[in-house]
């Protein structure tokens, strides 16, 4: 009686324990790394994230995923003893937009975490803003046939901004700004982009021009459309 006793506290304890060794992710900081404010200049971003064993099994990271192929995020081990750290070197490749937000997904053995999620946020400053959206879009062109896109461009800094060497590829495109473009603070003027395709099929190119500002010295518009056969060019003659 006494034996089996023992034998049941024995398995109690044994399984109490059990039930509480476990490892745990924790990332050092929080589960959001924020840049705050950046300059075209900073781009790709750079961060290095430390993650920790809290708890008192071996951590092992099964897989680390960033959200998109515009972030990488290798690690320094995949298994962390009990508290110990790993390092995570973050490269966050950001294009023309405002605000970032990526997420980076980390499965491992942490049953009461896994996956879990590391948000990546900044604030991208632009002294050449461009709205409301970031290329020129041309939608059912035909061919021979102009149409028009226009996009606004605005200087969001505090200083004058000279906006020169204006380009458009290829030569179907055209552009309604030549030479150079004097801007004040907070002044914008409508950049209208015009296409006469001369064939059937995807069209793309790009405009672009340079500015004074250090911190944005060229701008690069991408110019996307499919165009269509003529309505014209599918008649079939009779004889």
């Amino acid at each position: 009686m006494y034996k089996t006793l023992k034998a049941l506290i024995i398995l109690a304890i044994l399984g109490t324990n059990s039930l509480l060794a476990q490892p745990k992710l924790e990332i050092i900081g929080g589960d959001t790394y924020n840049w705050g404010t950046v300059k075209p200049t900073d781009n790709p971003l750079k961060a290095k994230i430390v993650i920790k064993n809290s708890g008192n099994e071996i951590l092992k990271i099964d897989e680390i995923r960033p959200g998109c192929s515009c972030t990488s995020s290798p690690i320094t081990k995949n298994e962390i003893n009990p508290g110990d750290t790993a390092s995570m070197n973050v490269t966050l490749t950001f294009s023309h937009g405002n605000d970032v937000v990526k997420s980076i997904k980390i499965s491992s053995n942490d049953s009461d975490n896994s996956p879990k999620y590391l948000f990546l946020k900044a604030k991208v400053y632009y002294p050449v803003l461009i709205t409301p959206y970031q290329y020129f879009a041309f939608n059912e062109c035909e061919v021979g046939k102009p149409k028009d896109s226009k996009l606004t461009i605005v200087n969001n800094s505090n200083n004058s901004l000279t906006l020169s060497d204006f380009v458009a590829d290829p030569k179907v495109i055209s552009i309604n700004v030549m030479g150079k473009k004097i801007l004040a603070p907070g002044e914008k003027f409508d950049l209208i982009a015009t296409v006469k395709p001369i064939k059937s099929g995807l069209l793309n190119g790009v405009v672009k021009f340079k500015t004074s500002d250090p911190e944005m010295k060229d701008v690069s518009i991408q110019v996307y459309g499919r165009v269509n056969e003529s309505p014209i060019n599918l008649e079939v003659p009779q004889p």
